[in-house]
Order: structure tokens, then sequence, then C-alpha cells
């Protein structure tokens, strides 16, 4: 028999998911979660929020691995038209999201954050597929939107003062974009897409995952996929954005997404 040494934040993290053995007596899911949780050891990732998205629950999706309490200062999800699944979650298309109550001007350096997700579905109608973020007005974005369905499947990821990395890609698989200090950084599936130099501003309101918060949630675009992990957190190095893209690549995979 293969028994896995679990760390406390693993097991404080199942504590808090489990919903009548969804997680405990899911082996698989056991060994994602542990995967997951060296991922973020190996990466430095130790603040912010994770969200693994396991156990088909929505009371099993909501928790933060980093801080699995049920409070909005442990930036556990509040959800608003959202679907669950063995795969992940998704919005309505329409006004489905989950909000984060993760402040980057307040959580985050201005030189230093990130922001990553794995997309395990693509292509499932709608034109925009708003990941997470926040977006006051067109000076302040944090955000990525892989767009789809549009004439070129642009995506975009925003730093702030309207800084954009775009490229054509719309595939499923490990979005990051990252600021260290030292460069700007935009990974996809393991390869480096784009680079610049740091942005230093952080917009001041929460971060939402399946559509990015604007000022009275007016003209929010909602997801049209399938999302089964999230991360909001300081930034690290690119190789290190590397390795923790390869170890959640991994993990998603040997749970079939």
């Amino acid at each position: 028999m293969y028994l896995i040494d679990f760390s406390s934040r693993v097991s404080n993290f199942i504590d808090a998911a489990d919903v009548n053995g969804n997680i405990k007596h899911n082996s698989l899911g056991l060994q994602y979660l542990n995967q997951i949780d060296n991922a973020c050891k190996k990466a430095g990732i130790t603040t912010g929020a994770v969200y693994p998205i396991i156990g088909s629950h929505a009371d099993s999706h909501k928790f933060n691995f980093l801080d699995p309490r049920d409070t909005n200062d442990a930036f556990r999800l509040i959800y608003n038209n959202v679907n669950h699944s063995i795969n992940g979650i998704k919005s309505n298309n329409t006004d489905g999201f989950c909000n984060t109550f993760f402040n980057p001007k307040i959580q985050l350096s201005p030189a230093n954050k990130s922001l990553f997700f794995y997309r395990s579905f693509v292509n499932e109608g709608g034109l925009y597929n708003v990941a997470l973020g926040v977006s006051l007005g067109n000076t302040l974005n944090f955000r990525i939107t892989p767009r789809i369905n549009d004439s070129d499947g642009r995506s975009y990821y925003e730093c702030g003062s309207g800084v954009v990395f775009s490229y054509s890609f719309n595939a499923k698989g490990f979005y990051m974009g990252i600021s260290n200090g030292v460069s700007q950084s935009y990974l996809v599936n393991n390869t480096l897409q784009k680079q610049s130099s740091t942005e230093n501003n952080l917009p001041d309101d929460y971060i939402y995952l399946l559509r990015e918060n604007r000022i009275n949630q007016t003209s929010a675009l909602s997801s049209s996929s399938t999302y089964s992990f999230f991360g909001i957190s300081d930034g690290i190095s690119d190789l290190q954005a590397k390795v923790f893209s390869h170890d959640i690549t991994v993990a998603q995979r040997s749970i079939g997404r």
C-alpha cells in the first residue's frame, strides 16, 4: 500500500473542505493535494490565496489552500451563479463569479505579485474568458483575460496602468502572470510568452474569479470556460514559475484534467 505523508497544511485543508468523505475517501484527490502542496513549497508560495478546486462540491471548492478558514480575511470564495463539477468551476456565461475578498492594493507589493490559473476546458460558448482579476477603469487593471471565439484567440495579462501582454493563444492548461521586482512576465504551459519591465500599480478592490471586478459590477465580462485551479500571490522568479507550471500541470493531469 502506498501511504502519503501529509503536511499540516494539507491536513488542515482536508478538514475544512471535505464534505461527507468526498476528499478524505478519494485517493487520487489526496495525492493531488499533496502535489499542490509540494508545488507551492518549491515555488516559495506561502502567502495569498490558492484554490485547488477539488471535491466536486461548492463547499469544497471555496477554501483557500494556504488558509482554509471560512472567513473573508482568509479569502474563501463566495459564489454567484457558479456551476461546480469534478472538472472545476464555471460561470453561467452571464453573471457568474466568485469573490475572493483579496485586495491586491492591500495584500501585495506593487512590484512583487502574481496571478495564475489552470483552464481545464475551453470553447464552451461566449466570447470572453475572464479568469481572474480586477479592473477599475482603463488604468488600473490586474487580470488575466484569455479571449475565445474572436478573430485571433488573443490573450491578455494586464498588470496596471494599461500595461498589456497580448498574443494569440487559446488552449487548456496553466497560465501565469508574474512581476518579481526585476521583470514582468506572462507564462503559458511552461513557456515564457512575453516579458517587459516591472509595472508598479495595483487596483484597490477585490479580485474576482470567472469575471473581472469592475466598479459597481458594470459591464463585467463573464467566463465561458471551466477552471480547476486559481492563485494570487507574491511574485516569483521566471525559473520558479516554469517549475511551478510543470508541477501544477502534472497535478491536474493526475486527476484527468
